[in-house]
């Protein structure tokens, strides 16, 4: 444990004095050794988790439809998660995406290019096939939710999960991450992860994963 803290305080960049260490609730060890190294907890963050010995069955509204994996169109997925994320608020629209990247932190181009590179070249371990995308009767994605899926460990990771504003409070996300339960049980999944945000626990997760970040106060 000591030699993989000291080869991350070694060699981990640390732009900006940003290097942190990110430790979930329960590694007792890990946390105390990083406390005697000087390091102070600057916060913590929650994601719930669904037991599938529990049942998620929401039921899709009328007007909407599930995209079919094979139809799934890299534009409009983009858009959704621009939308989705409330990049439009503070970004602007979701315009011009094929130009080159501008070079800020976020824009269009990037948000596009990432979307078509999942569909192209996916990571190792990517699911797509798993995820669940929720059109309007225009065939506009309007909500969207991501799933990763390793089988020798039975945890269906939920990422991301969104839906654009105009949409939501109608229930489409929980009728998503039904799908989710739906399609993964019959794979053998026991557990499924979600995010931090109330909207889990009020349609059935319990309490989780808590990672916790630790970083060293800067000197002056």
């Amino acid at each position: 444990m000591e030699e993989l803290l000291d080869y991350a305080e070694e060699y981990m960049p640390n732009f900006d004095n940003q290097r942190q260490f990110i430790l979930f609730k329960g590694q007792e060890s890990l946390i105390d050794a990083v406390v005697k190294r000087g390091y102070c907890k600057v916060y913590e963050e929650h994601d719930f988790i669904f037991d599938f010995q529990n049942e998620l069955s929401y039921q899709l509204p009328e007007g909407f439809h599930f995209v079919k994996e094979s139809e799934v169109d890299p534009v409009k997925l983009a858009r959704c998660c621009w939308k989705g994320f409330d990049h439009e608020q503070d970004k602007g629209p979701f315009e011009k995406w094929e130009e080159a990247d501008c070079g800020t932190s976020w824009n269009p181009q990037k948000g596009y290019n990432g979307v078509r590179k999942g569909v192209m070249c996916p990571a190792p371990h990517a699911t797509p096939q798993f995820d669940i995308i929720i059109a309007n009767d225009e065939d506009e994605y309007v909500c969207y939710s991501g799933m990763w899926w390793v089988k020798e460990n039975k945890l269906a990771y939920m990422e991301p999960l969104c839906t654009i504003p105009e949409y939501r409070n109608r229930g489409l996300a929980a009728v998503a991450l039904s799908k989710h339960y739906e399609r993964m049980k019959m794979l053998g999944v026991t557990h499924m992860t979600g995010g931090g945000n109330e909207f889990y626990k009020k349609i059935g997760y319990s309490d989780g994963i808590v990672w916790t970040h630790w970083k060293k106060p800067t000197i002056i």
